[in-house]
């Protein structure tokens, strides 16, 4: 289990505030931030909430808590996967058949769900490509959702022409380890 002083440091830097920013927010000193990143103190309980919601986490999160049944995260990947919507592929790897999404509000909910998945593993990349019809929804529904949850600016871009996998359609994240 990761300390509390740890993630508050991990979400911070990944926001890119500097300590006596976070600090400003909260209306506290930058030394009371440190010491909890250093874990040399904990937050007030009364700040508790409202770290939370400047982070755009839950409070479980908060304090790298999880209950020993399916998050909503992970029943809503259950969902997509029943509904064959996420396919994995033999050998390994996914894609997004987005050919089986009934409404906007799947596509909008896996952009979010997407998004929160590249904010939690610090995942590095370049650009969000969205490919063909619904991937261009897919992909401006992450965009925007690591920009409204984190403050995450990223370029995207789309390709209506571009089809694969016998007439689904996918979207890629360009990793930098994988472009350099």
């Amino acid at each position: 289990m990761v300390s509390i002083g740890k993630i508050i440091k991990r979400l911070r830097m990944s926001k890119g505030d500097t300590q006596e920013q976070f600090a400003e927010k909260l209306h506290i000193s930058g030394q009371a931030v440190s010491k909890w990143e250093n874990d040399a103190a904990l937050p007030d309980i009364s700040l508790i909430p409202l770290i939370s919601d400047y982070f755009g986490v839950t409070i479980d999160e908060l304090f790298d808590h999880k209950l020993n049944s399916y998050t909503y995260k992970e029943r809503f990947v259950r969902l997509m996967c029943d509904s064959g919507v996420l396919v994995f592929k033999d050998g390994g790897g996914y894609y997004i058949n987005s050919e089986n999404f009934s409404t906007n509000a799947h596509i909008a909910k896996i952009g979010e769900c997407f998004a929160d998945f590249i904010r939690d593993n610090n995942i590095e990349f370049d650009v969000i490509m969205g490919v063909a019809y619904h991937g261009v929804t897919f992909s401006t529904a992450t965009a925007c959702a690591l920009y409204q949850k984190y403050g995450i600016t990223t370029a995207y871009f789309h390709d209506r022409r571009s089809r694969i996998q016998e007439d689904a359609y996918f979207v890629d994240i360009r990793l930098k380890t994988e472009i350099g």
